[in-house]
């Protein structure tokens, strides 16, 4: 649109038949005011600028929720990991109240409290599955995969050093803001938009 905006309109070819001996061709061409097709022309330029910054805002987007699935899988993974031996012992420990209590060792109070720690932590990891499947159907989504496509066990993600005061962060985060971009060349589309008008 860049070059189409800064061409000058086609040229017109007229032709006038007035009888047998007699034929007027006429060529016309519009001629814009000087220097408003190549204000026309900046405007564009600042508009494509500005939907590549816009772009670029999009994929940082992605990307940033893609990492946030991330984590959420890998830590409803190491969850899992952790309550599987929770729920191991807790078994144990209800087996062994079970036995002391058929030897008269043990108060059925306290077979009843190893059960019911035993079945809280079964719902639990029941609870824990729901959330891996759920991330794990949301990456997906995010990668362009079937919700039920499965994923290889996450490994652990480095942990980002957080040394950075917010004084030396935020010209960083200004800086390197494709929607801070796209403002500023939206304003400077408009502007040279603004004076290509009034060049008519």
């Amino acid at each position: 649109r860049i070059w189409a905006v800064k061409t000058w309109p086609d040229p017109q070819i007229g032709v006038e038949y007035w009888g047998k001996n007699e034929t007027w061709y006429d060529v016309s061409q519009m001629v814009p005011f000087p220097g408003k097709l190549t204000l026309k022309g900046k405007a564009q330029a600042h508009e494509a600028k500005r939907q590549f910054e816009l772009y670029a805002a999009k994929e940082k987007e992605i990307l940033q929720k893609v990492k946030a699935a991330y984590y959420g899988y890998f830590l409803a993974w190491r969850q899992i990991e952790i309550f599987e031996d929770s729920v191991d012992y807790l078994k144990h420990f209800a087996i062994v109240a079970e036995s002391k209590y058929s030897v008269n060792r043990a108060t059925q109070a306290e077979v009843l409290k190893a059960q019911v720690e035993y079945s809280k932590s079964l719902n639990l990891l029941g609870t824990l599955g729901q959330e891996k499947e759920t991330m794990q159907a949301e990456l997906n989504a995010l990668l362009d995969r079937g919700p039920n496509e499965p994923l290889a066990r996450p490994l652990e993600p480095p942990l980002p050093s957080a040394e950075l005061d917010y004084a030396l962060l935020e010209p960083i985060a200004l800086g390197n803001r494709p929607e801070v971009h796209a403002a500023r060349h939206h304003v400077d589309h408009m502007r040279a938009d603004l004076w290509a008008t009034r060049a008519d």
